[in-house]
């Protein structure tokens, strides 16, 4: 039998250098709240990264630089250029202990660089940029992602609000990123979120050393985090159609949260047909077909078999043509095999899966 080296998520800091900071928890992220026009949206109950650079030293104490965008006090209510507030959710609500007569005063006066110092940017995509930001009132720290390109217009803009919207649409998991709000200057859309210092999945496993790959025992974790948290999306109606590794993120406790909703579908919402990474859409997506949960089942399984083999499954019959290390169990694969069936009513749901993987977890923990 070959013998394949493993790398342990717990043995090991989940970013490029160890972490020297920690987070003010984030409270609660159900319910949202659209600012502008004085509209609201029903209450309910992060793309794909690269990290950039090393962890975050100590930040208290050192000089920050200037902020990298200047507000302006908003002239004109209907502009798609002025400095406003777009949607916050109940997680700024309890962690500010601001009332809705505040925050929608906010929404007319609202200037980000009086309540955030940018620090500096942590992650980029093809379409944004992440930045280390850090409250002026109390030192949090969190994320906020920026938009590279203008948005043409409304719609344009509406797509962008979506990720906060479908995120602020679930109640609290600790699964699931927590977004705090969303807002607009000079045609560009921020989101801030919670910070994750583990980064992403996806950075996670490009820095493990050539032949090196996680331990089953933390691809079991895995997916009892992430079946946990697409659960949790399915119980409320939303799908996420764009589960991979690039948007999963590790806290500093190296736990699993699904983020980056910017794909999601909302409970009532028109599927409008946009795709996710096609290393990782299920295939009926990619026939036209309809979006359901075995969509994200799929997407999950592409992305643990990218955990446990170090690449994403062969698009063509990922199920039959599966290769993962032979030291992994065959419980194991055969979930992966399941979860990348091409008929999506041969899927587990997300709820089996985080039973089973919990279930193996006893198990190894001798419970």
């Amino acid at each position: 039998m070959r013998l394949v080296a493993t790398h342990s998520l717990r043995l090991r800091p989940l970013s490029h250098a160890p972490l020297t900071f920690a987070l003010t928890p984030l409270a609660h992220a159900g319910g949202v709240e659209a600012m502008e026009d004085g509209t609201t949206t029903p209450h309910g109950s992060v793309g794909e990264f690269s990290v950039v650079g090393d962890s975050p030293p100590a930040l208290r104490g050192r000089p920050c630089p200037p902020t990298p965008w200047r507000g302006r006090s908003i002239q004109r209510q209907d502009s798609l250029r002025d400095t406003k507030l777009l949607v916050s959710t109940d997680s700024l609500r309890r962690v500010a202990g601001t009332s809705d007569a505040v925050l929608a005063s906010a929404s007319r006066e609202f200037a980000f660089e009086d309540e955030l110092e940018f620090l500096r940017v942590i992650g980029r995509s093809p379409t944004s940029e992440v930045w280390l930001a850090r409250s002026r009132d109390d030192g949090a720290l969190s994320a906020v992602k920026r938009s590279l390109a203008e948005f043409t217009g409304r719609a344009d803009r509406s797509r962008l609000l979506r990720e906060v919207q479908a995120a602020a649409a679930l109640p609290e998991h600790p699964h699931v990123v927590r977004y705090l709000r969303g807002w607009q200057q000079e045609r560009h859309f921020f989101a801030q979120m919670e910070l994750c210092e583990g980064g992403s999945l996806a950075a996670v496993l490009q820095a493990l050393p050539a032949g090196v790959r996680l331990p089953e025992g933390d691809l079991w974790r895995l997916a009892a985090e992430l079946g946990d948290a697409l659960q949790h999306c399915h119980r409320h109606g939303v799908l996420h159609l764009d589960v991979k590794p690039a948007n999963v993120f590790l806290d500093g406790q190296a736990a699993a949260k699904l983020g980056d909703f910017g794909l999601a579908v909302l409970p009532g919402q028109r599927w409008v047909g946009e795709e996710g990474d096609g290393a990782y859409v299920a295939p009926e997506l990619l026939r036209s077909g309809q979006p359901t949960p075995a969509c994200d089942l799929y997407s999950f399984g592409a992305t643990l078999a990218e955990a446990a083999s170090g690449a994403p499954p062969p698009r063509a019959d990922a199920a039959a043509s599966l290769r993962v290390p032979e030291l992994l169990s065959a419980p194991f694969v055969q979930l992966l095999r399941a979860m990348l069936h091409p008929e999506p009513r041969r899927r587990p749901s997300a709820l089996q899966v985080r039973d089973e993987a919990r279930r193996v977890l006893a198990i190894l923990h001798g419970r």
